[in-house]
């Protein structure tokens, strides 16, 4: 005997105009009812490749640089480059359902505001030399 169920949905949409994103976000949210959730929003490019390509150059130039500095002050002579790893990290910001905390505070809602930023990407490298 089945007394209920839950169904959910979860929908990703891609909105390239910035200046249009909160009007879209409250039509949507408007039109699924008291049950929709907006559980975050967050910012990406197309394209990441190519600012993870700089990203990575100044990651291993930087790294490179650090261990010659390490080596000259402690006294010892950089080997041959042994191991080399990246790793890549990115956290989109999340934003809380502003509305309805407008809502219960007993304000009027108004268009959700989603303002232009910055995205940060970081590539971590790991370098370890040989020590002569």
């Amino acid at each position: 005997m089945i007394i209920g169920y839950k169904v959910s949905n979860i929908v990703n949409a891609k909105i390239r105009n910035i200046e249009k994103a909160g009007s879209i976000i409250d039509s949507a949210a408007a039109s699924g009812g008291d049950l929709i959730r907006v559980n975050g929003i967050s910012f990406s490019v197309d394209d990441p490749a190519p600012v993870y390509k700089i990203a990575r150059e100044k990651a291993i130039l930087d790294a490179m640089e650090k261990a010659k500095q390490m080596a000259q002050l402690s006294g010892v002579k950089l080997g041959k480059l042994l191991y080399l790893t990246e790793s890549n990290s990115y956290v989109p910001p999340v934003r809380d359902n502003y509305m309805k905390l407008a809502q219960s505070a007993g304000m009027a809602p108004s268009p959700t505001p989603i303002s232009a930023g910055e995205l940060e990407f970081q590539v971590n490298v790991d370098l370890v030399y040989a020590i002569d």
